[in-house]
């Protein structure tokens, strides 16, 4: 702060609806932040006259998304719900919003972990959360409905209810294992059927999300780690292990995780 020269602090870009005497700032927030905490009592601004209520959220992302530093999966979630609230439809927003609605419904924050250390200080939270916004939006945009994610949020907190964070394993494995399920074949709560398997191995469901990386190591040396077919293979072979019934879909005999016929040492501890 003791360098700073206020010659630099080039204008805010922001916006004035209908008139109104409020100015909402979509660029420039930190310089304009910075300034005022030195004590100047106003900032260069270029002011968008407009009577588009969605129009700073608009430019906020237009101007940040391909930027240097760009925003982050949470920053375009959350603009993508301002937007939706103020009456934009287009099918990003829309999407952003029946996601949200999924997480509400199940009582899980969509947050990064940065947030949620951040809301747990200050008693906001809700008891459980989940921080890979692609993950989640890869299950939106495979169903529009919003059935399939609520369904994978409901299963991974149902049968895993002491965690407080839903694994990212868990959830791209019952992902991928519905997206491959193409003809819909597989029976209603058949998600929470393949977790009970897993669990009768192993009580939490990080623990799933670590020995299927132990097995792929193990039978795949020098594989890649693929997170969708990997978790899905693994989940789909600890229920058959298990005596489950259901017919689960894999992605062929070369991507076999060989957890029953070639199980790394310790993968089943207490068999």
């Amino acid at each position: 702060m003791k360098n700073y020269d206020p010659r630099l602090c080039g204008p805010a870009s922001a916006c004035r609806l209908n008139g109104a005497e409020e100015i909402s700032t979509y660029d420039g927030q930190q310089r304009s932040c910075a300034t005022a905490l030195l004590g100047f009592t106003s900032v260069p601004c270029n002011i968008v006259n407009t009577d588009d209520p969605a129009f700073a959220s608009y430019a906020f992302e237009m101007l940040n998304e391909t930027g240097v530093k760009r925003l982050t999966p949470g920053d375009l979630h959350r603009n993508a719900l301002t937007r939706y609230r103020l009456g934009s439809t287009e099918q990003k927003n829309v999407l952003a919003q029946k996601l949200q609605d999924q997480f509400d419904r199940n009582g899980i924050d969509l947050e990064d972990k940065k947030t949620r250390a951040r809301k747990k200080l200050a008693f906001e939270s809700k008891d459980y959360f989940y921080s890979h916004f692609k993950h989640a939006y890869k299950a939106i945009e495979m169903d529009h409905s919003g059935n399939t994610l609520n369904d994978i949020l409901y299963a991974i907190k149902t049968v895993f209810p002491r965690q407080e964070e839903i694994d990212q394993g868990c959830f791209i494995g019952l992902y991928e294992l519905a997206r491959l399920d193409i003809r819909q074949t597989l029976p209603e709560g058949w998600m929470i059927s393949v977790l009970q398997s897993a669990k009768k191995f192993f009580r939490d469901s990080d623990i799933v999300h670590s020995k299927a990386k132990q097995q792929h190591a193990w039978a795949m040396p020098g594989a890649t780690w693929s997170s969708p077919s990997n978790m899905s293979n693994f989940l789909r072979e600890l229920h058959i292990v298990a005596g489950g019934e259901l017919n689960l879909p894999y992605h062929g005999e070369g991507s076999v995780m060989q957890v029953e016929t070639n199980p790394v040492q310790g993968l089943f501890p207490n068999a």
